[in-house]
């Protein structure tokens, strides 16, 4: 069986793909990836594995280079499934639905339809926007499977695509395989948290450095990641909190690395930093749990974590007793959660404990991914 991954962006940037594509490699199915680097600062790469193989274009600065790498993008996605001739074509995000319109209407392959994220309603927009969001309603009702990260983004997409079957809610846990073991007592005498992902705005906010200054213990402070081409300057901006703060020396950048690499930084951390802003027009920020890898990875680690006084981020997360939660707007809050984590550290290791061993019984990809993993293997069956 062959299965053919497209998204117009790095597939790398969307831990569910790697991990599901991997699941069915260990099937032994025949994997290709084709996409773009949509950014210049995240240049990230799957691990090695002898059945996937990943084809990705070059960065193209916005605008008019970038619309030609589109066009570019789409014809090669065309000429490669007329020529490779794949069982399914796995389309993974907006962008990529006309290419997957068309190869579904051909019936060159069978397509599936996963949405990491969902786009905002247009109010205008430019007509290549317009047709865009066209192929992406067609493509909603065409595909023999849709997957969305939770149960309020499916909802949604159900309705507005006029669509009531065969919309599979797959969280995006983490692989068993990446669940660590349970850690060890830390001796170190600073509290250590860590944020990784795309660095903007509100995420990770400002007033996490903010808060180090008014902890009455040593807090250490490890972001990994990435500016976005929306909002390049924030990461300065967080520098420079830091500096003015007298922080400076508790607060580490690091660049974008491989999950491999990023769960080993977290092993050598304590909490880790999920918080959301509690206000947003964005609909996808208004429906994150299961849908941000965050919390979950952390939890892989054994780590507490700390997340945004939300009802369902509580429900979640802070009711079964995996960390805590506080308004991320506030500095004195945030400061008030790390105090007592810093003050509780047994109680600290043991959320990152619970939250661990509810991973290992059913919060992981291969638990979530099973539904999907069925139906793909039921096509495998009809060709025996």
């Amino acid at each position: 069986m062959r299965l053919f991954y497209i998204q117009f962006a790095n597939p790398a940037l969307y831990p569910p793909l790697e991990r599901s594509s991997r699941l069915l490699a260990q099937r032994g199915w025949e994997i290709r990836f084709s996409g773009v680097q949509t950014s210049p600062n995240a240049r990230l790469a799957f691990a090695s594995h002898p059945q996937i193989s990943v084809r990705l274009g070059p960065y193209a600065r916005p605008g008019v280079w970038q619309k030609l790498r589109f066009l570019r993008w789409l014809f090669s996605v065309l000429v490669t499934t007329i020529i490779w001739r794949p069982d399914w074509l796995y389309a993974s995000d907006v962008l990529s639905t006309p290419v997957a319109l068309l190869v579904g209407r051909l019936r060159l392959a069978r397509v599936l339809y996963q949405e990491h994220d969902s786009p905002e309603p247009l109010a205008g927009g430019s007509l290549s926007m317009r047709v865009v969001h066209w192929c992406r309603q067609q493509t909603a009702r065409l595909a023999a499977i849709c997957i969305l990260p939770n149960k309020t983004r499916a909802e949604r997409f159900a309705v507005a695509m006029h669509r009531r079957q065969d919309v599979i809610t797959v969280s995006n846990y983490p692989s068993r395989d990446e669940i660590g073991p349970k850690r060890s007592r830390s001796t170190a005498p600073e509290l250590r948290l860590i944020y990784w992902g795309s660095i903007v705005p509100l995420r990770p906010p400002i007033t996490i450095v903010k808060a180090l200054r008014l902890v009455s213990v040593e807090v250490h402070l490890r972001i990994i990641g990435y500016t976005t081409n929306a909002h390049p300057g924030y990461l300065k901006d967080l520098m420079l909190e830091a500096r003015e703060a007298g922080v400076a020396h508790r607060v580490e950048f690091l660049d974008p690395m491989s999950h491999a690499d990023l769960f080993q930084q977290a092993r050598d951390c304590d909490v880790g930093v999920a918080l959301m802003p509690m206000a947003s027009r964005n609909s996808n920020e208004s429906a994150m749990v299961g849908a941000s890898n965050k919390p979950m990875e952390y939890l892989s680690c054994g780590l507490a974590i700390l997340v945004s006084d939300m009802e369902d981020w509580r429900r979640t997360y802070v009711d079964p007793g995996y960390g805590l939660a506080c308004d991320p707007g506030d500095p004195k809050d945030v400061a008030r959660c790390i105090q007592w984590l810093a003050d509780h550290r047994a109680e600290m290791r043991a959320m990152g404990e619970r939250g661990r061993q509810r991973l290992l019984l059913d919060w992981n990809y291969e638990s979530a991914f099973a539904p999907v993993l069925d139906r793909l293997t039921d096509g495998e069956a009809n060709l025996q």
